[in-house]
């Protein structure tokens, strides 16, 4: 049995159905209501820090707890889920809290390098937890999960849009808050090239899902195409943005899972129209090609740097591997720990650690990482062990494809140290949790 959606409200829900689908709520109009707006608030919670600078700052980290913290409550209030429910996330919640509870007990108990930067750090921690929640709680209703995507994706089109814009009609500078380029690199409103290179990576992929599902309806009629269009176009923005910030990693990356995304869907492909966009789009990318030319030719350097950088930051684990730095204590202790001139030349302005499983282990300590590690293997289990058993959904498959992109970036790079990527990529992790978790009855079948 799916979960009520807000475009069908039954006349009655016996005890058994609401025990079947983990909801205790009582439907009526108004809870109708409030569950369409829900995807709204989510879009808007999840997208706005696409347009300001990713919520990177400590200002920005309170903001993002607000909004997720809004988003989380206005979905329990819409449709609060059953003991039943709540009880089937404990194998993951339980890990996940007692991390934050480490990460507590090492801001009192520890030496933070920031202590006046923890209670930001451990309020973005909460929010962070609050869209994983969130994305989870979608799932239990996949009309409206849908919608919360269509809307993100209409959000993150337009910043990627308005950035190449502004690029194009070369006001970069019109903005101080927007940097928009810097070095010939498409920063877009983030303000940094390779975390917007993993939002355009992300968009390529999810919007290459609608157009995998689109063309995979048994009866395809002008509709169908136009949708197949919208997409398809909002996957050429995507990738032209994602050239544009010459991100060599997240280019080879992103375009190996969007052949994986796509293919199940080949036989169904014109691909006379597919030649004929892949052309359109080469062209488009065209002005963008010194630049990735010139950043391969960088490679080597790159490299070079990053593992100057890591070796760095796991020679730090030793000063404090219990505890770790502290929440948000990373940029005082880096700074602190640069004894060598080459070090400093070259990391002196670094404020992550470019790894995510280095940077956790910085903050926290040992103990925190290997809880938060018992929680994301659990997890990661159960969705595995769902998308095995049964054929995925196109949706589930770009979700799927979208938090292994992030993921990946985050072992090279800041990506998933940013309060707003780390939202959309929790976001989806819950909602791919919440599918593997939820009971049999509620999950509609496979779509493309």
């Amino acid at each position: 049995m799916r979960s009520p959606s807000p475009d069908v409200i039954p006349k009655g829900r016996s005890a058994t159905a609401d025990q079947l689908a983990g909801s205790v709520s009582v439907w009526s109009p108004k809870a109708a209501d409030r569950m369409r707006a829900i995807p709204v608030v989510a879009a808007v919670a999840l997208g706005s820090g696409l347009f300001f600078r990713g919520f990177n700052d400590i200002a920005g980290q309170a903001v993002f707890t607000l909004l997720m913290a809004a988003l989380l409550g206005a979905a329990l209030w819409g449709d609060a889920p059953s003991e039943r429910g709540w009880r089937a996330t404990l194998p993951v919640l339980a890990p996940a809290l007692a991390a934050f509870g480490w990460l507590v007990l090492g801001s009192i108990a520890g030496t933070p390098a920031a202590p006046d930067l923890v209670p930001a750090g451990l309020l973005s921690w909460l929010g962070g937890l609050a869209a994983l929640l969130a994305g989870w709680w979608a799932a239990r209703h996949p009309p409206l999960l849908a919608r919360v995507i269509d809307l993100w994706l209409a959000l993150s089109v337009a910043h990627l849009a308005l950035g190449l814009v502004l690029v194009r009609t070369g006001a970069t500078d019109a903005f101080a808050f927007w940097p928009v380029a810097r070095g010939g690199r498409f920063l877009g409103l983030i303000g940094n090239a390779n975390v917007t290179a993993g939002i355009a990576g992300v968009t390529a992929l999810l919007a290459a899902a609608r157009v995998r599902q689109a063309i995979a309806a048994p009866r395809r009629g002008r509709r169908d195409t136009l949708v197949v269009a919208i997409w398809s176009m909002a996957v050429a923005i995507a990738l032209l943005a994602l050239l544009a910030t010459a991100s060599r990693f997240t280019l080879a990356v992103a375009l190996l899972l969007l052949a994986a995304l796509v293919a199940p869907a080949r036989r169904r492909i014109d691909w006379r129209l597919a030649a004929a966009g892949v052309a359109l789009t080469a062209l488009a990318a065209l002005p963008f090609a010194p630049l990735i030319r010139s950043r391969f030719g960088l490679l080597g350097d790159g490299i070079d740097t990053r593992w100057l950088m890591w070796r760095r930051y796991a020679g730090m684990i030793g000063d404090a591997p219990w505890f770790g730095h502290g929440a948000n204590g990373f940029p005082a202790a880096a700074a602190h720990s640069l004894t060598e001139v080459t070090a400093a030349r070259f990391t002196w302005m670094v404020n992550s650690a470019h790894d995510l499983p280095l940077q956790l282990i910085l903050s926290g300590g040992l103990p925190y990482v290997a809880l938060l590690a018992a929680a994301a293997g659990i997890a990661a289990w159960r969705v595995l062990r769902f998308v095995w058993r049964r054929p995925v959904a196109a949706q589930d498959a770009g979700m799927l494809c979208a938090c292994a992109l992030l993921l990946a970036l985050s072992m090279i790079d800041i990506v998933l140290d940013v309060p707003t990527t780390i939202g959309v990529a929790l976001f989806l992790a819950g909602a791919l949790w919440g599918r593997a978790i939820a009971p049999p009855l509620q999950q509609d079948g496979a779509i493309g």
